[in-house]
This record gives C-alpha cells, sequence and structure tokens, in this order.
C-alpha cells in the first residue's frame, strides 16, 4: 500500500511539474512582472546629432495600440506597422534641445523575437552644441499604472540616468562643459 500511494505521489508531481512547464512554455515567454522602456540617447559630435533607441516590450505595445485603436501590429511587416509605431513614438515622445523643440526623424524599427523587443531608431540632425535636453515621454504610461521610462544620456564616455514614474513623464539633462 504503501509503494502504491509513493507511485501516485511521484505520477501527480510528475502532473503538476509538466503543467508547469507547459504553463511557462505558453503563457512564461510573454507575460512579465514589470512595464519598462528605455530610451537610450547618444550625442554624436562628429554627426553633430542626438541618435536615439527606444527600447520597448512589443508586447506591452501592441496591448496598449489595441486598446486606444483597436489595432493588431504585426511587427514582421514593418511596411504596414512602421507608420502605427512612428505615430505612437510622435505622440508619447518628444525632445527639447537648447530650450527649443526638436523635430526628429523617425528610421524605423526592430523586432527581436526572442526578447519581445522592439528597437526604435530615431535621429534628432543639426544639434551643434548640447547644453541641455528635455525629454517628454509617456510611454505606455498612460496604459500601465506601474510604467517606466527609464531615459539614458551619453555624452562621449558620460553617462546620465533619469527614471520616470507615475506622472513624472520629463527628464531633464543639463550639460556642463
Amino acid at each position: 500500500m504503501n509503494a502504491l500511494c509513493t507511485f501516485e505521489n511521484q505520477d501527480s508531481q510528475n502532473m503538476r511539474f509538466s503543467f508547469l512547464i507547459l504553463s511557462l512554455l505558453c503563457f512564461g515567454f510573454t507575460w512579465h512582472p514589470f512595464h519598462v522602456a528605455v530610451t537610450d540617447i547618444r550625442y554624436n559630435e562628429d554627426n553633430r546629432s542626438l541618435e536615439v533607441i527606444q527600447k520597448v516590450f512589443s508586447d506591452d505595445l501592441a496591448e496598449a495600440l489595441y486598446a486606444v485603436d483597436s489595432l493588431e501590429p504585426d511587427y514582421t511587416d514593418i511596411e504596414a506597422t512602421k507608420p502605427l509605431i512612428e505615430a505612437y513614438l510622435r505622440q508619447h515622445l518628444s525632445f527639447v534641445v537648447n530650450d527649443k523643440e526638436a523635430a526628429y526623424n523617425f528610421l524605423g524599427y526592430e523586432f527581436e523575437k526572442e526578447s519581445w523587443t522592439l528597437y526604435c531608431y530615431i535621429e534628432i540632425e543639426k544639434v551643434h552644441k548640447l547644453n541641455k535636453l528635455l525629454v517628454n515621454t509617456s510611454i505606455l504610461s498612460h496604459y500601465f499604472e506601474d510604467q517606466e521610462n527609464i531615459v539614458h544620456l551619453q555624452i562621449g564616455d558620460d553617462i546620465d540616468s533619469k527614471r520616470l514614474k507615475g506622472s513624472l513623464s520629463r527628464a531633464v539633462f543639463e550639460v556642463e562643459e
């Protein structure tokens, strides 16, 4: 009788373990316990430009786009999806360089399927000298209450970072000579 109970317990444990693995395979790769987007900005002194990479979880952006506009982006279809992402970024990301609103070029994006990450490429041209940078970002903060936006500014070897959460959507960088 004891051996039978042990066998049933092992079988039950194996089933629970299998269910756990199956759950992780089905749901574990798209669900994550936090919501964060990262804006990496690098001042390219040679080109006199700001090179921006906006990183965001693709599933979070898809969920927000669907909730707001009933849009379902297919990140593998760049031609169809690029305008959706550009419109979203223009609505939720802006820059003020040296106290002047800065226009930017949306160059495109890459979708990394393994990590469910979008890398959006932006360039701000004609930045002859960077004294002050203001970044306004509400990327996904309108949709996820726990959304955090992290902004990094790199000038040469120096990196400064700001963490934005909740109603805080503005990062200010004062550049010292």
